[in-house]
């Protein structure tokens, strides 16, 4: 159900306090008592069936933080106080008061209320649902309050029995307590409700003794024959005076007063209008003195004279002349004198020139200008030394005048010392600024498109072109392109990559177009030394050295050359021997190459597979055709040997020799 609200005018507040007032606690400790029905909670949130008074439930924890939105009371105030109330679970009464009216009279209640539940936490809760009754009977009800974290203002008219003098107006909660239906209450209002009183006259004046008349208008029937009493008051928000004798529609002012406030208060009858329960009010006014104001602007050069009501003033100051209107109002005039002064005036611009360039001098914003070059803009360029002067004119016709010298500026010349790169890729070079000729101390320095320096030495240079560049004091500049000349390359070269057998040893050394001072050769295994110009090496795998060679400057170069290694058999056993003691081929041997390392096992045998000899370990092995001290018979014989090689990998070998007698 919508708001009925009064249409009319208002009286004052029956609820002076229907808006809880405001404090500084966040919960108010004491039990206002103003809910029969509920029980009042000193610690927040309150629980089913519980309400308290506070100014914010921002900081609540609980089921508030968990399912309640935050807010302060409605009235923008941090510190306003609003009553927080979580239904029980039976429908009651949250709020009961008894008040004083008058009889026969209409009256407009309003509250505002907020369904605490948060929106965005479901759909399920139980919306609050509120009745409003007058002596017990239900006047108004609110329906289901949307849950909508928003204010929505509720209210309804009534008129009084003829003989009341009391009613006692109560807010009653019609949904269950549970999942929901919590709210807050504020801003209870219980006014006197009648025809629209207004006024329609300004209540302004600009004369200190002229009279002025506030009028109204009653608008409605309400009241067959309305009664009326005038009221003042220093700042609108209380404190009204009733004005002696002054009960017509209309308010004459014979004396005004400046800033303060008026209203109509109206009634039915003469006891009512007597009791502020009863009554109705007009909008209030303000009586405001407005005299007729001009401004005028007067702006004279400085040394000059300007005479305003007959006095001179010769510089800036202000003063009001009033005098009257045709009207008969207050007319004030206000008089501003302003000074122009030119005398710091000043030509912008630099005093001096550098050699070659152009300058520009600037006289500001003014009307006229007269350059002693016979320019009349504000802007001239120059391109020489010398003297230059200016009279400038204002828009109000004050004249400045003022002079500049400019000097002219240079840098003539300089020499360089030049130390270049000591490699060829290397940025240790040095350009040395010597002997500038030129004015305006101190210099600064800069190589290329590096930032000015104090330092007239320029290091850590690489080889090539480079713009050095000699900048005074007063900004000019002079550039010399010089040369670093970087040395040949240092190259070395180790030669072509190569195929060696296991077991070769291999010498190698560098060319070089420069003295080579030191050697790093890697890897550093299997060569005989890494800091030499001609280690010897003896590589058992296909391996790729590489010199890191350093020259007599410092520089450094690098050169890598492989080498393909290739194990070849070095294995050979004889077919034949002939143990006679001749002197002659009379013991069995084993031939080994540079690749073999060891002979791990070597056994021989007789053709049924008797083991007669073997031996481990041995560089070289030999066999005099004996087996136990006896000399084997003329025949073939079988044998087997184990081999390692240098690179530590092992081959197995097995063949027959010849026994000759």
């Amino acid at each position: 159900m919508a708001a009925q609200t009064c249409s009319g005018s208002v009286g004052d507040n029956i609820f002076p306090d229907g808006d809880f007032g405001k404090g500084t606690a966040n919960i108010v400790q004491t039990d206002p008592n103003l809910a029969p029905g509920y029980r009042y909670q000193f610690s927040p949130p309150p629980n089913d069936g519980f309400y308290n008074i506070s100014n914010n439930t921002t900081s609540w924890g609980s089921f508030a933080a968990a399912d309640w939105i935050n807010i302060g009371d409605n009235s923008g105030d941090p510190s306003g106080y609003m009553m927080v109330v979580n239904a029980s679970y039976a429908p009651s009464l949250f709020y009961e008061k008894t008040v004083t009216v008058c009889g026969n009279t209409n009256y407009e209640f309003s509250a505002d209320i907020i369904a605490l539940n948060d929106p965005a936490r479901g759909l399920n809760f139980i919306a609050p649902n509120i009745s409003f009754l007058i002596n017990g009977v239900e006047k108004f009800s609110s329906g289901n309050v949307p849950i909508d974290a928003k204010w929505h203002t509720y209210g309804f008219t009534f008129t009084t029995e003829p003989a009341a003098t009391e009613i006692k107006l109560a807010v009653r909660n019609n949904a269950p307590g549970g999942f929901g239906n919590d709210l807050a209450l504020d801003n209870i209002s219980f006014r006197p409700c009648g025809p629209n009183v207004v006024l329609i006259d300004s209540a302004s004046f600009c004369t200190s003794n002229r009279e002025i008349t506030i009028n109204s208008a009653v608008i409605g029937s309400a009241f067959a024959t309305p009664v009326f009493q005038w009221q003042q008051s220093a700042d609108s928000i209380g404190n009204w005076m009733d004005i002696p004798g002054e009960t017509r529609p209309d308010l004459p002012l014979s004396q005004p007063q400046d800033g303060l406030y008026f209203r109509l208060t109206v009634a039915s009858s003469q006891p009512n209008l007597a009791q502020s329960t009863c009554r109705i009010a007009s909008n209030p006014t303000r009586v405001t003195y407005q005299p007729n104001r001009d401004t005028v602007i007067n702006i004279i050069c400085k040394g000059d004279t300007i005479r305003i009501d007959n006095k001179p003033f010769f510089q800036e100051s202000n003063v009001n002349i009033t005098t009257k209107a045709v009207n008969g109002c207050d007319s004030v005039t206000t008089f501003f004198v302003k000074v122009e002064d030119l005398s710091n005036f000043m030509i912008q611009g630099e005093s001096f020139l550098c050699k070659g360039e152009m300058a520009n001098l600037n006289a500001g914003d003014f009307a006229k200008y007269s350059w002693t070059t016979g320019v009349v803009d504000s802007v001239i360029n120059i391109s020489n030394p010398g003297v230059y002067g200016v009279t400038v004119t204002s828009v109000n016709n004050c004249i400045g005048q003022d002079t500049i010298l400019v000097n002219n500026s240079e840098i003539t010349d300089f020499a360089t010392e030049l130390v270049s790169p000591l490699c060829a890729n290397s940025q240790d070079g040095q350009i040395q600024i010597l002997e500038v000729k030129g004015d305006a101390l101190p210099y600064l320095y800069k190589i290329d498109n590096l930032p000015f320096q104090n330092d007239a030495s320029l290091n850590n240079l690489p080889g090539g072109t480079h713009t050095v560049s000699v900048q005074n004091a007063l900004g000019c500049v002079l550039e010399k392109v010089v040369n670093l000349t970087a040395p040949e390359p240092f190259v070395i070269e180790l030669g072509e990559s190569q195929n060696l057998e296991l077991g070769d040893s291999i010498s190698l050394g560098a060319t070089s177009n420069y003295l080579i001072v030191k050697y790093l050769w890697e890897p550093a295994e299997r060569l005989n030394c890494t800091d030499c110009a001609n280690p010897s090496a003896i590589p058992l795998q296909t391996t790729r050295f590489k010199l890191t060679a350093t020259n007599e400057n410092g520089c450094m170069a690098t050169d890598s050359l492989q080498f393909l290694v290739q194990r070849v058999t070095h294995f050979y056993a004889p077919n034949a021997f002939s143990p006679n003691g001749d002197g002659v081929n009379d013991i069995f041997t084993f031939f080994t190459g540079k690749s073999v390392n060891k002979i791990v096992t070597a056994q021989i045998f007789d053709r049924w597979g008797n083991l007669l000899f073997t031996a481990t370990d041995a560089d070289k092995i030999t066999w005099n055709g004996t087996f136990k001290g006896i000399l084997m018979s003329q025949g073939v014989y079988i044998w087997t040997a184990t081999v390692e090689y240098i690179d530590g990998s092992v081959e197995r070998f097995s063949g027959d020799v010849m026994l000759v007698k």
